[in-house]
């Protein structure tokens, strides 16, 4: 009589099926978590982008208040708390040190006239400083200077490891709790200010008197002194500031 190898055929067949499912099934939740992954770090890049274009467009606008904050006496906070507010919650609260806001002079758009982070500026650049043209910059967010709004370095940790035989500073080999920063920027030109407004300080800190403010009258409440060749008020055309992806619309 002929020997029945059925069932030995079907053990090998379920071992077999072992085996292909354990292989297939590690690739595919390798895959699965990284577009989960890869689709959430774009999805913070783009957001982090609107919020620092809103925070860019608030500057320019010179605006004396923005909700329960005064604005007139620290542009810079006002400023931040757009940028959080645009950020979808990923800057919340002490997040917000990820913030960082430049100004600089048209004439050197490589060295900041101040850069404020955390409620704390410094001072690169002493003013009074006179520009090529002869204009005279006595304060960081005069007319005409560039505000740049920044969000540097927001950590993003991935959720499954990557390994990689050629890991670069950008993309170095990724594990659990280790991961790259994340930012973006906006720049554009300070605008005029409305008839009879007055100039707000860059920040609560700023020595008014060093950087001439009284001189332009800008405590009595008089109109802002055109320093770019146009009437107050104007909108000026928008110019990129070096360092990091600029946006300007």
């Amino acid at each position: 009589m002929g020997q029945n190898f059925a069932p030995r055929r079907n053990e090998r067949q379920r071992g077999n099926t072992m085996v292909e499912t354990a292989l297939v099934f590690i690739p595919m939740i390798a895959l699965f978590f990284g577009i989960i992954d890869f689709s959430f770090a774009i999805f913070i890049q783009s957001t982090f982008e609107h919020a620092a274009r809103e925070g860019a467009r608030f500057a320019i606008t010179f605006q004396s208040s923005y909700g329960a904050l005064d604005c007139s006496t620290s542009q810079t906070t006002c400023i931040t708390q757009v940028v959080q507010d645009n950020a979808s919650g990923f800057l919340a609260g002490s997040k917000s040190d990820y913030i960082f806001i430049n100004y600089y002079t048209p004439d050197d758009l490589t060295k900041p006239i101040i850069t404020c982070n955390k409620g704390t500026c410094t001072t690169p650049n002493d003013l009074p400083e006179t520009m090529a043209d002869g204009t005279i910059v006595r304060y960081p967010n005069q007319t005409g200077n560039i505000v740049e709004v920044t969000i540097k370095n927001y950590p993003w940790l991935w959720m499954v490891p990557i390994w990689s035989t050629a890991p670069t500073p950008d993309m170095p080999n990724m594990t659990p709790g280790a991961g790259i920063g994340l930012g973006a920027a906006s720049s554009d030109v300070l605008g005029g200010l409305a008839v009879g407004a007055a100039q707000p300080r860059a920040w609560a800190a700023e020595p008014g008197g060093r950087l001439g403010r009284r001189q332009l009258g800008q405590h009595s409440g008089t109109a802002a002194v055109s320093t770019s060749g146009r009437s107050v008020g104007q909108r000026p055309r928008s110019s990129h500031a070096a360092g990091g992806p600029i946006d300007t619309s």
